[in-house]
């Protein structure tokens, strides 16, 4: 699992029927409550339980099997948003399609 600054933190895979389903925590630069923390090993060990049952829960709830991972570094959430940015150019490339 991986926090980002306005932008992605830390990344958080979820292996879904052998397919990485992957969430990214984003964190507001200007929040006073987190302004000061940069990677998720910084967090309270509390906030983080939070957030792996806030995910497991939502998807149990989907009535969807669900494990979570660890939860990664903000590097690692970076590279998961190029890999998908440049997944999406991809599958675009010739102009934007409806989904």
């Amino acid at each position: 699992m991986p926090i980002l600054w306005s932008g992605p933190s830390r990344p958080i895979d979820f292996p879904i029927r052998s397919v990485k389903d992957h969430k990214i925590i984003a964190v507001a630069t200007d929040d006073p409550e987190f302004n000061a923390y940069h990677e998720s090993h910084e967090l309270p060990q509390h906030r983080l339980l939070m957030v792996r049952c806030f995910f497991r829960e939502y998807k149990q709830l989907e009535g969807k099997p669900v494990e979570v991972d660890e939860i990664e570094s903000a590097a690692s959430a970076y590279r998961t948003i190029q890999t998908a940015l440049q997944d999406y150019r991809k599958k675009c490339r010739g102009g934007l399609r409806t989904l």
